[in-house]
């Protein structure tokens, strides 16, 4: 085991959960994915996204916060069909995502966009601009109002049919959103309205 762990960072955790004998009528757990994360992780908490080689998006769920520095880290994602069990490399606990989209299902470069928010942050509030450092700049069109401070967090944003989802990193909650500019980019995207998480 000794070796495996050298080998893989994480692994005596899936052997502990292999281990453990689901009630009857539990889901059992099975591998979704082998693979690594996209970028550096610095630090993990509820809301934080990591972003896999394959494309695919999961965001943690379970109240967590711990401090790390792994450069494109190794991840073991468990599924039972609904929910997600990762095994970052470096971090110790096994982190309850959920998956925020397809990556093998979104062809299109515009359905995520990764960057940072160009200076600093100061939360959310119905018409709130963000100026991302990709040139993007976006607006709130949710209601949703939550005073926070950050300097250029990474955020996410996700376009599923209509609707485009702002998410920064290390927060639970999430605002849609609207493109300004380019004024290109925007005319080809319909007008996106409030999900139910704003």
């Amino acid at each position: 085991m000794a070796l495996l762990e050298e080998k893989f960072p994480g692994i005596g955790k899936l052997v502990a959960l292999k281990a453990e004998a689901p009630p009857s009528g539990e889901v059992k757990w099975h591998l979704a994915e082998d693979t690594f994360i996209i970028g550096l992780v610095s630090s993990v908490r509820k809301g934080t996204a990591f972003k896999t080689a394959t494309g695919n998006i999961y965001q943690v769920t379970s109240v967590v916060i711990e401090l790390t520095l792994e450069l494109n880290p190794k991840v073991r994602v468990l599924t039972n069909g609904s929910q997600y069990r990762l095994m970052v490399q470096g971090v110790r606990e096994t982190l309850m995502c959920k998956k925020l989209n397809e990556g093998t299902v979104m062809p299109m470069d515009g359905d995520v966009v990764e960057s940072r928010i160009d200076a600093e942050f100061e939360g959310f509030e119905s018409g709130r601009v963000f100026k991302l450092s990709n040139g993007q700049v976006w607006e709130q069109v949710g209601a949703r109002y939550r005073y926070v401070y950050k300097y250029s967090p990474r955020v996410v944003i996700i376009r599923k049919g209509s609707i485009c989802t702002l998410i920064v990193d290390g927060l639970d909650d999430d605002v849609t959103v609207r493109l300004l500019y380019p004024k290109q980019a925007a005319a080809s995207q319909p007008t996106t309205r409030s999900s139910g998480s704003n």
